[in-house]
């Protein structure tokens, strides 16, 4: 069983300031206003059934560094807290917070993460990628890298604006938080690799053929256009007229699901998105064997 150790646990206290004003700042540029994260912060070691006290839902962020859930970490609002932040950013005033309310609150939420990347960056000499990340309102559950630890890493940084005081709670294990301060094993686990894995990423069709290039050199400097594509759907005219500013559009796929990558229109490859720094990005997780992708652009001349 896992626990941390007490030098550890004085780094990880020390880095704190840092780390919640650029949370602070990612924040507050996405909601378009001052919103402060941290101050008095309190962080404590906790058992893992500690977690089981916390019966009603909260606005809760799953997400980890690098490619793998081994590190999974959880970052949550409480739904009262989450309800006084929807007013000042959305001006949305709800009774009490619930599912139907987490897709206005999703970008604020990704923008704690993308701070928490940002804050660590220094420690790692380069881009500390977020992946897996989702955002729901449920209860909390423990990740499975938690099941081995003795303690857990539970924060509590206070988060102020106007019309809004409540806390930001962050759980993480005693490995994660070794990583961060460079003190474990496979401390590049988190990084962005420049061109990504030498490994061949999974193809849709298992195919190992590799495209005859012969005379491809030619091509390769003609531009291609890539594109991201979240969903598709279907609408009637009336509908798409009746659109306005705060009308939501449901998509057909599912939260969590990956998300489809375009060459010229074309489908070659599947991925999640990742959070590097400021900027969203996506993670290959499938793509089509060489062969198949050229077949796919001869089919688009």
């Amino acid at each position: 069983m896992e626990s941390i150790h007490p030098s550890l646990f004085d780094r990880f206290t020390a880095l704190q300031a840092d780390l919640w004003q650029q949370v602070s700042l990612r924040v507050s540029e996405t909601a378009g206003q001052a919103l402060t994260i941290g101050g008095e912060v309190e962080i404590k070691q906790l058992p893992l059934d500690a977690l089981s006290t916390l019966e009603d839902p909260v606005l809760l962020v799953r997400f980890a560094f690098g490619d793998t859930p081994e590190n999974t970490q959880l970052l949550w609002l409480s739904g009262e807290t989450a309800k006084q932040l929807l007013k000042a950013t959305k001006s949305v005033e709800a009774e009490a917070f619930d599912e139907s309310h987490v897709g206005d609150l999703r970008t604020v939420m990704e923008s704690m993460v993308q701070g928490i990347c940002v804050g660590i960056t220094d420690l790692h000499g380069g881009p500390v990628v977020a992946t897996g990340l989702s955002v729901r309102f449920q209860q909390v559950e423990a990740p499975e890298n938690f099941q081995s630890a003795e303690t857990i890493l539970h924060v509590e940084a206070p988060i102020t604006a106007s019309g809004v005081e409540g806390k930001l709670f962050w759980m993480l294990d005693p490995s994660t938080c070794g990583w961060m301060l460079g003190e474990s094993e496979g401390t590049d686990a988190g990084r962005s690799e420049p061109f990504g894995s030498l490994e061949a990423p999974t193809s849709f069709g298992g195919s190992s053929m590799v495209a005859d290039t012969a005379g491809i050199e030619l091509l390769l400097d003609i531009p291609l256009e890539i594109s991201v594509e979240l969903g598709r759907l279907k609408m009637l005219i009336r509908d798409v007229l009746d659109l306005g500013t705060g009308s939501i559009v449901e998509i057909d796929r599912a939260a969590g699901e990956p998300v489809d990558v375009m060459v010229n229109g074309r489908l070659v490859a599947k991925g999640e998105v990742v959070v590097i720094e400021d900027n969203f990005g996506v993670r290959i997780t499938e793509i089509l064997t060489p062969q198949e992708r050229l077949e796919k652009l001869n089919e688009v001349a």
